[in-house]
């Protein structure tokens, strides 16, 4: 939904909508679909992703070790790194990814960076969200292969150009802009299904994969993503 709350006398006054001339940025199609549907003009719509710095996000042949080594001493080029950005709240779905690696080899390893707030009406919520991740990996015998980072990092390039494959599971998204950081840094992506936000811009084969929620089609996913050859990312 596109309109925004406000108080009952602004909508008296002024109308419960955006101004007839306003133009509306939609950061994908998914966004652009929902204006339309909520009857905005298609010429009030104007349909751009978020943009990314290619001074710093951006493709570094033959440094992946370099990377690497400075972040993740521990995962050596023998290793598949995943990794996965997001904020540790539900809906990023980290917990789906537990599941996931349970379904891959050993030599797989996954890195999961993000927030993890620690106060607020939210903290709690989260904070379990949290803990159920750490008693998942535990569970499933994964210390050694689920790496779990719950603080904002400034540097998220290096992450990239670290990485085998970047994860987005996430159960909504308007657009996800780590994903278009990590494909200008060369990096293929595997994607949940949701249609109208990865699919614009994620080429099955060449660049990444979209993929229904199966943890098991995950995994399949993954390790196909890592056989991408490099001339076409």
């Amino acid at each position: 939904n596109p309109h925004q709350y406000e108080p009952k006398l602004v909508s008296v006054l002024f109308g419960d909508r955006l101004p007839k001339g306003a133009v509306v940025v939609c950061l994908s199609q998914a966004l652009k679909d929902a204006c339309l549907n909520h009857g905005y003009r298609d010429d009030q719509l104007w349909c751009r992703p978020n943009p990314v710095d290619e001074s710093r996000f951006n493709y570094e042949a033959g440094r992946k070790a370099l990377h690497r080594n400075g972040l993740f001493p521990a995962i050596d080029e023998s290793n598949v790194l995943i990794l996965y950005l997001a904020k540790f709240i539900p809906l990023k779905n980290q917990l789906f990814l537990v599941d996931v690696m349970s379904h891959l080899p050993d030599h797989f390893k996954l890195v999961m960076v993000g927030p993890l707030v620690d106060s607020g009406p939210l903290a709690k919520r989260d904070g379990d969200y949290y803990a159920a991740i750490e008693e998942a990996v535990h569970g499933r015998g994964l210390e050694d292969r689920v790496q779990l980072i719950p603080r904002f990092i400034s540097d998220p390039q290096d992450y990239m150009k670290a990485a085998d494959v970047l994860v987005m599971p996430t159960v909504q998204e308007a657009l996800g802009t780590p994903f278009l950081e990590a494909l200008a840094c060369g990096v293929p992506v595997v994607a949940n299904n949701i249609p109208g936000v990865f699919d614009q811009w994620i080429r099955p084969g060449v660049n990444g994969y979209i993929c229904d929620l199966d943890a098991t089609l995950w995994a399949e996913k993954i390790t196909m993503a890592t056989r991408i050859p490099e001339e076409n990312r």
